[in-house]
């Protein structure tokens, strides 16, 4: 028997019909392939979106420092891949800011744990 193989989970792996991720190349069919660049969340929190809209399904969300790769700009959302958990989706650009110089020396493992700066 022989079947074609399932394509990858678009929510763990970046590709649509005109753009994917080119280490997929060879798995999945697009118009273009690009490489991720590297950037990070720079918002507190950040909702990751199944579509550019902000009414669109919330897939995810992303904390502050998470690690991305960024494959496309346009109209003030970004597609992205989180580097953490691999969800994909649009998140807004204003979001984003530059990949951090360090790794992460912490993990928060409770929900909404807050965050703030020490006393001065």
């Amino acid at each position: 028997m022989n079947e074609d193989p399932l394509p990858p989970d678009p929510r763990s792996a970046a590709f649509r019909e005109d753009l994917a991720d080119v280490r997929l190349k060879g798995q999945v069919q697009a118009t273009r392939y690009t490489e991720g660049q590297p950037a990070s969340v720079s918002s507190l929190l950040a909702d990751l979106r199944r579509r550019p809209e902000d009414d669109a399904p919330l897939d995810s969300q992303l904390m502050q420092s998470e690690a991305l790769l960024v494959f496309e700009r346009h109209n003030g959302w970004a597609w992205v891949q989180c580097q953490t958990d691999s969800y994909v989706g649009y998140m807004h650009e204003q979001d984003l800011g530059p990949p951090l110089a360090t790794a992460a020396t912490h993990c928060v493992c409770v929900p909404r744990t807050p965050c703030s700066a020490p006393p001065i």
